[in-house]
């Protein structure tokens, strides 16, 4: 169950530091490895995000974020993220529509934490009915108190709508890409 799982374990040491021979203090968080993706939706010869909008108590504020999730023991960030998707908006997306957006799992803030993100995109051509239908959808795993709301964007209006450093790095680097 989620109670018993250990999402974050903080280590505070001292050690010598190799240039100035002199004691440095470090603080990590190892939290493990997540998964991201950007999902385009294609409609109409317009390209518009899905993203979740969701409470984030860490920033007292809610959240315009790609689809993400930790990888919790997972094996197959492929899957992991397969799974977050379905969780989170409700779609059931292909495996084999999602693609890597970089070649190896990225570090997000490497100064603090041990996490590394795979970043992956998904494209997927809507009618313009099905779009519209999924603005505000709510959905989320009840099981993890998750509580998400679709907000499609035009994609070059996220930037203005995210305050998410993955968001703004899966759209750059599928921009990047087409």
């Amino acid at each position: 169950t989620p109670s018993e799982r250990i999402f974050l374990i903080t280590v505070s040491a001292t050690f010598m530091d190799r240039d100035t021979g002199h004691p440095a203090y470090i603080t990590s968080n190892l939290t493990g490895d997540s998964v991201g993706c950007l999902i385009v939706l294609h409609c109409e010869m317009e390209y518009y995000a899905l993203l979740v909008e969701q409470d984030r108590p860490s920033v007292g504020e809610r959240a315009r974020e790609i689809i993400a999730g930790r990888l919790d023991g997972a094996t197959d960030p492929l899957a992991k993220i397969a799974e977050e998707i379905h969780e989170e908006t409700g779609l059931v997306l292909p495996r084999d529509t999602i693609r890597s957006l970089t070649a190896r799992p990225l570090y997000t803030s490497p100064g603090l934490n041990d996490e590394r993100m795979y970043l992956y995109v998904c494209e997927v051509v809507v009618a313009r009915e099905k779009l519209e239908s999924l603005q505000g959808q709510l959905h989320g795993n009840t099981d993890e108190n998750e509580k998400t709301q679709l907000v499609i964007l035009p994609i070059d209006e996220v930037h203005h709508n995210s305050d998410d450093l993955k968001t703004g790095m899966a759209i750059q680097l599928w921009l990047s890409s087409v």
